[in-house]
């Protein structure tokens, strides 16, 4: 099926704060479904020209009534923390990428029904507090290095839910904390991530990585790009992918590890997911399956050549 991008809608208004009383658009859906749905964009879009617009609930409603929920992006924003007290209870993705937010205040402490959220690109003094985000499935907090001292309290909130996560060129240089004298994983609150992209930091290790990646059981896209260890010819090797420990991992960076036996398991396991996104997975597993027949036949032919010789 082919998915038509919505109508976007500017909105400008002022009004009352808002309530997350309202119903949860996504409620029967699981975190795999919902991270579907997020990366095909699905619901309705807003534009917000002011944060004043998130504090209207009842226009939003109206604009809504989708059962996606609402997607909610705000652009040109000034050097301002958000002084909204809640997230309306329609809006299930939240764009706040590419502006000169200072802060995020206590907007997030509030529960509400947000599955995505994109902070990249803002200085924010602090790291956000996500105590009321308990739902998000995908959070994007690339290209804010100032967070980066407080990751572990950013990760610690109750994000149990959380699959995709975005935290290039943040600086990083490693993935554990110190916690009463014991290394911890930064990743510890986070088991069930899918997706993570550390693409621009300052990982120099593939041993320091694998310390931190080591909750990450269910692991299948990692994106450790530009970063020193990258610069290692052993890099995304068999060898450097053994050493990661990651045993559900199919892609690194955009490589492909995904063999020719697996390729009608991860069909499976993408149908479940969606069409679009079965689409998506088998096309690259049939690639790299492909791939690894040619090889496979080369080095056959190569075999067969030396025993005639």
């Amino acid at each position: 099926s082919v998915y038509s991008a919505p109508p976007c809608r500017r909105v400008t208004a002022m009004g009352a704060a808002a309530s997350v009383s309202g119903p949860d658009p996504w409620a029967s859906m699981s975190p795999e479904a919902v991270l579907v749905a997020v990366q095909a964009e699905e619901g309705r879009t807003v534009v917000l020209e002011s944060l004043d617009g998130l504090a209207v609930e009842g226009e939003m409603d109206g604009e809504g009534g989708d059962e996606h929920g609402l997607r909610v992006v705000a652009e040109d924003l000034g050097a301002e923390e958000l002084a909204v007290r809640e997230i309306p209870s329609s809006v299930t993705s939240l764009n706040l990428s590419g502006n000169a937010l200072e802060g995020t205040g206590a907007v997030f402490l509030a529960p509400n029904h947000l599955r995505s959220l994109n902070l990249s690109g803002n200085p924010l003094g602090v790291s956000p507090d996500l105590g009321g985000c308990s739902l998000l499935v995908d959070l994007d907090v690339s290209f804010c290095p100032s967070i980066t001292s407080g990751l572990a309290h950013l990760l610690s909130a109750s994000l149990s839910s959380l699959r995709r996560l975005n935290l290039s060129g943040c600086e990083i240089s490693s993935l554990v904390t110190d916690q009463e004298d014991q290394c911890v994983s930064l990743f510890t609150g986070v088991p069930h991530l899918l997706e993570l992209s550390l693409a621009d930091n300052v990982l120099d290790s593939m041993e320091a990585i694998a310390k931190g990646v080591s909750p990450l059981a269910q692991l299948h896209s990692i994106e450790l790009r530009d970063n020193p260890v990258a610069e290692d010819t052993a890099y995304a090797s068999k060898e450097f992918v053994a050493g990661l420990g990651l045993p559900a991992l199919r892609r690194i960076d955009d490589k492909s590890l995904v063999f020719a036996t697996e390729v009608r398991s991860l069909g499976e396991v993408a149908a479940a997911q969606g069409e679009e996104r079965a689409d998506v997975l088998i096309a690259d597993a049939a690639a790299s399956a492909a791939m690894e027949a040619e090889v496979d036949a080369a080095l056959k032919g190569h075999k067969d050549n030396t025993a005639i010789a």
